[in-house]
């Protein structure tokens, strides 16, 4: 029994939309006449520079590839340490066979 796995029914995917509403619902109080309302808590926003979507794709590959070049002296160093670990094991291991020969 061999499955075709080119079918319509391999490729389509079956989508569905839900409503994301709360079901309780907000509101601000606002200063006017006859009500007044405390400012003492409230936070000034102050926006800041817009950015926009090329330069943000920008900065983060620049940061990716600040990590990756991180990634790969830290992976570089760990081999020459390893090569050099090698290296001294062998050279202790020729100066004792050069003594027990003797």
């Amino acid at each position: 029994a061999v499955v075709s796995t080119q079918s319509t029914g391999t490729q389509t995917v079956k989508q569905r939309n839900e409503r994301c509403q709360t079901t309780s619902d907000t509101s601000t109080q606002m200063t006017k006449t006859g009500c007044w309302v405390s400012d003492r808590g409230d936070k000034v926003i102050v926006p800041g520079k817009y950015v926009s979507a090329d330069e943000k794709f920008a900065y983060m590959l620049r940061q990716v590839i600040i990590l990756q070049s991180y990634f790969r002296r830290w992976k570089a160093r760990k081999y020459v340490d390893s090569i050099r670990q090698d290296h001294v094991r062998r050279i202790d291991w020729e100066k004792k066979e050069e003594e027990r020969k003797r």
